[in-house]
């Protein structure tokens, strides 16, 4: 048995899994967003993929929380690889293109801060109804 665990991994229950996942939106409740990024990764490395559909419908929603925890902890490039990937499960979130916006913005990528506002706009981001230099302001403050 120890020799399969090394070769593929430790295996998860799908009670383990909830209580990482429950121990990162209690880590983010607290805005303790370092240590929700570590259990949010670490929820992903052990939730895999295609073990537990049920949790395979939420991953969006717990990518945007790594995401945020990212962000919101200085991990910019970080958020934006999180943020791609909720592109790559739903591509018309309007939302993730202004998050995405945000972040090259904070990391002083101009051009590719204009381009994901433009995205969020074509998708529908009620956010960013106003031109980009007038909304990534209010945004942002």
């Amino acid at each position: 048995m120890g020799m399969f665990s090394g070769l593929f991994g430790k295996s998860y229950t799908q009670q383990e899994v909830m209580q990482k996942c429950m121990e990162a939106v209690h880590y983010y409740q607290q805005r303790n967003f370092k240590s929700a990024a570590v259990s949010f990764e670490e929820y992903f490395n052990m939730k895999g993929k295609g073990q537990f559909p049920l949790l395979d419908k939420e991953d969006a929603k717990m990518m945007v929380n790594l995401g945020l925890s990212r962000q919101y902890s200085n991990d910019i490039n970080g958020a934006i690889e999180a943020f791609k990937k909720i592109i790559e499960i739903e591509p018309n979130f309007s939302d993730i293109y202004m998050m995405i916006s945000i972040c090259y913005y904070k990391l002083n990528n101009l051009p590719q801060a204009k381009q994901y506002w433009s995205f969020a706009q074509k998708y529908g981001c009620k956010h960013t109804s106003e031109p980009f230099e007038l909304g990534i302001i209010k945004v942002n403050h």
